[in-house]
Protein backbone atom coordinates (compact mmCIF):
# COMPACT_ATOMS: atom_id res chain seq x y z
CA UNK A 1 0.00 0.00 0.00
CA UNK A 2 1.15 3.29 -0.70
CA UNK A 3 1.70 5.93 2.34
CA UNK A 4 -0.32 8.32 2.41
CA UNK A 5 1.36 11.59 3.56
CA UNK A 6 2.73 13.28 0.23
CA UNK A 7 5.99 14.49 1.80
CA UNK A 8 8.01 14.30 5.14
CA UNK A 9 10.51 16.57 5.99
CA UNK A 10 13.52 15.62 8.43
CA UNK A 11 14.64 18.97 10.00
CA UNK A 12 18.02 18.34 10.41
CA UNK A 13 19.73 21.95 10.13
CA UNK A 14 20.21 23.10 13.94
CA UNK A 15 23.86 23.28 14.76
CA UNK A 16 23.53 21.65 17.89
CA UNK A 17 24.48 24.43 20.62
CA UNK A 18 23.23 22.91 23.80
CA UNK A 19 24.55 19.21 22.59
CA UNK A 20 27.72 20.21 22.04
CA UNK A 21 27.78 17.83 19.18
CA UNK A 22 25.62 16.73 15.91
CA UNK A 23 22.40 15.48 17.26
CA UNK A 24 21.26 14.37 14.21
CA UNK A 25 24.15 11.59 14.30
CA UNK A 26 23.61 10.53 18.55
CA UNK A 27 22.94 7.43 18.81
CA UNK A 28 19.86 6.07 20.33
CA UNK A 29 19.68 1.96 21.53
CA UNK A 30 22.74 1.97 18.72
CA UNK A 31 20.77 3.77 15.78
CA UNK A 32 21.79 7.56 15.04
CA UNK A 33 18.43 9.72 15.90
CA UNK A 34 18.18 10.99 11.99
CA UNK A 35 18.03 7.37 11.02
CA UNK A 36 15.28 6.53 13.51
CA UNK A 37 13.32 9.03 12.37
CA UNK A 38 13.95 8.21 8.24
CA UNK A 39 12.73 4.81 8.99
CA UNK A 40 8.84 6.29 10.33
CA UNK A 41 8.63 8.91 7.84
CA UNK A 42 9.31 6.34 5.55
CA UNK A 43 6.77 3.82 6.73
CA UNK A 44 4.48 7.21 6.17
CA UNK A 45 5.22 9.21 3.37
CA UNK A 46 5.54 8.69 0.09
CA UNK A 47 8.17 10.89 -0.09
CA UNK A 48 11.06 11.69 2.30
CA UNK A 49 13.74 14.99 2.21
CA UNK A 50 16.49 16.13 4.69
CA UNK A 51 16.52 19.72 5.21
CA UNK A 52 19.71 21.21 6.30
CA UNK A 53 22.22 18.80 7.40
CA UNK A 54 25.38 17.93 5.91
CA UNK A 55 23.54 14.90 3.47
CA UNK A 56 22.80 12.84 6.80
CA UNK A 57 20.85 9.76 4.54
CA UNK A 58 22.74 10.74 0.89
CA UNK A 59 23.38 6.80 1.22
CA UNK A 60 19.80 5.82 1.83
CA UNK A 61 18.68 8.07 -1.08
CA UNK A 62 17.35 10.88 0.67
CA UNK A 63 17.87 14.11 -0.78
CA UNK A 64 18.89 17.11 1.22
CA UNK A 65 17.63 20.18 0.47
CA UNK A 66 19.70 23.25 1.50
CA UNK A 67 18.05 25.65 4.42
CA UNK A 68 16.67 28.75 2.90
CA UNK A 69 17.44 30.49 6.15
CA UNK A 70 20.11 29.33 8.09
CA UNK A 71 20.32 30.58 11.33
CA UNK A 72 16.66 31.50 11.56
CA UNK A 73 15.87 28.36 14.04
CA UNK A 74 13.77 24.90 13.03
CA UNK A 75 10.85 27.76 11.53
CA UNK A 76 13.56 28.33 8.82
CA UNK A 77 13.73 24.47 8.53
CA UNK A 78 10.05 24.52 8.17
CA UNK A 79 9.44 27.48 5.34
CA UNK A 80 11.85 25.97 3.45
CA UNK A 81 10.42 22.16 2.73
CA UNK A 82 7.35 23.86 2.70
CA UNK A 83 8.67 26.36 -0.35
CA UNK A 84 10.40 23.03 -1.83
CA UNK A 85 7.30 21.10 -1.64
CA UNK A 86 5.28 23.99 -3.10
CA UNK A 87 7.82 23.93 -6.17
CA UNK A 88 8.35 20.57 -6.91
CA UNK A 89 5.26 19.10 -5.84
CA UNK A 90 2.62 21.82 -6.60
CA UNK A 91 0.44 24.35 -4.24
CA UNK A 92 -1.38 22.71 -1.18
CA UNK A 93 0.77 19.77 -0.86
CA UNK A 94 0.76 18.81 2.92
CA UNK A 95 4.30 18.17 4.39
CA UNK A 96 4.85 16.45 7.29
CA UNK A 97 8.10 17.98 9.66
CA UNK A 98 9.64 16.15 11.73
CA UNK A 99 12.59 17.62 13.98
CA UNK A 100 15.82 14.72 13.56
CA UNK A 101 16.21 13.95 17.59
CA UNK A 102 12.61 11.97 18.04
CA UNK A 103 13.85 8.88 18.75
CA UNK A 104 10.48 7.85 20.16
CA UNK A 105 8.16 8.95 17.20
CA UNK A 106 5.63 6.27 16.29
CA UNK A 107 4.36 6.01 12.59
CA UNK A 108 0.54 5.51 14.55
CA UNK A 109 0.79 9.04 15.44
CA UNK A 110 1.94 10.11 12.32
CA UNK A 111 -0.71 8.45 10.76
CA UNK A 112 -3.40 9.88 13.53
CA UNK A 113 -2.65 13.54 12.28
CA UNK A 114 -3.29 12.82 8.83
CA UNK A 115 -6.35 11.44 9.27
CA UNK A 116 -7.30 14.78 11.50
CA UNK A 117 -6.43 17.09 8.84
CA UNK A 118 -9.71 17.33 7.25
CA UNK A 119 -10.83 20.95 6.89
CA UNK A 120 -7.49 22.22 8.77
CA UNK A 121 -4.68 24.08 7.39
CA UNK A 122 -2.31 22.57 10.25
CA UNK A 123 -2.50 19.74 12.30
CA UNK A 124 0.02 19.59 15.44
CA UNK A 125 -0.15 17.80 18.42
CA UNK A 126 -1.06 19.51 22.14
CA UNK A 127 0.35 17.87 25.04
CA UNK A 128 0.44 19.02 28.73
CA UNK A 129 3.54 21.26 28.03
CA UNK A 130 1.98 22.58 24.52
CA UNK A 131 1.89 21.83 21.63
CA UNK A 132 4.80 19.98 19.48
CA UNK A 133 5.64 21.96 16.28
CA UNK A 134 8.21 19.85 15.13
CA UNK A 135 5.99 16.54 14.61
CA UNK A 136 3.46 18.61 12.45
CA UNK A 137 1.13 18.75 9.10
Amino acid sequence: MTPAIPLAAILAGGKSRRMGRDKARLEFLGVPLIERVRRVATAVAQKVIVVGGAGYLADKGVPTVPDRFPGASALGGVATALGWAREKLGPGTWVLCLACDLPLVRPELLSLLWDLRDEAQVVVPRVEAGYEPLVAL
